[in-house]
């Protein structure tokens, strides 16, 4: 304990006034279970803290303290499409070589509960299942590099051709939920980026161009 009764100068030097601290509260069945209040940062890896209702001023090292940042950004699910991949039964993607279909249903020739990959798209043609599990692995696994929103995303979207995109991809869950990623044009400002949209979201989002190589495949 550093200061048992500080003055509100004091607060202010420790970032512990109500302009600058920032505050941490868990909340249990019961109730509240902790209730601090952190103020800034201490060479060494400390914080200033107080606990909310008592005056006195601590010196804490607050264990995992890095990841309580405040900016909503480093909140946000970066995930492109939150689903898990067995949860997906139906694939749709338009790309350069043409347009593709494909369903996932019961596998006759295995045990209960097997299930494969079928084409139902055209032309004709049988699909590999282990290519299709490994490609969706890979796409739900991916990230936003960036999330661009209101005026920035609206000036954005002028560039970023996605009313016309060059990729498109639209999965359909057992839950009969849809879900759609748009891919347009790359992003001069960040290399190894390209423009993408959500649905018909507002949202444009900045993705690693990995994700056009894994769905730009022909037949």
């Amino acid at each position: 304990r550093l200061d048992p009764r500080p003055s509100p100068e004091a607060l202010t030097r420790y970032g512990l006034d109500e302009a600058q601290r920032a505050e941490l509260v868990l909340h249990g069945q019961q109730g509240v279970l902790v209730h601090l209040l952190l103020g800034r940062r201490i060479a060494g890896g400390g914080r200033f803290v107080q606990r909310a209702g008592i005056p006195g001023v601590y010196r804490v090292r607050v264990p995992g303290d890095a990841r309580l940042s405040f900016r909503p950004e480093d909140w946000r699910d970066r995930r492109l499409l939150a689903v898990a991949a067995e949860e997906v039964e139906r694939v749709e993607l338009d790309n350069r070589h043409g347009r593709f279909a494909f369903q996932r249903l019961p596998d006759g020739d295995g045990p209960p509960g097997a299930e494969h990959w079928e084409n139902v798209g055209e032309p004709a043609f049988r699909p590999a299942s282990r290519t299709l599990d490994t490609m969706l692995e890979s796409l739900l696994g991916l990230e936003s590099r960036q999330v661009l929103q209101g005026p920035e995303a609206e000036e954005a979207r002028s560039a970023a051709k996605l009313d016309e995109p060059r990729l498109a991809v639209r999965l359909g869950t057992r839950r009969k939920a849809t879900l759609s990623l748009r891919l347009g044009g790359r992003v001069p400002s960040s290399p190894g980026s390209i423009y993408g949209v959500l649905d018909e979201g507002s949202e444009v989002l900045l993705l690693s161009d990995t994700v056009e190589r894994l769905l730009d495949k022909d037949l």
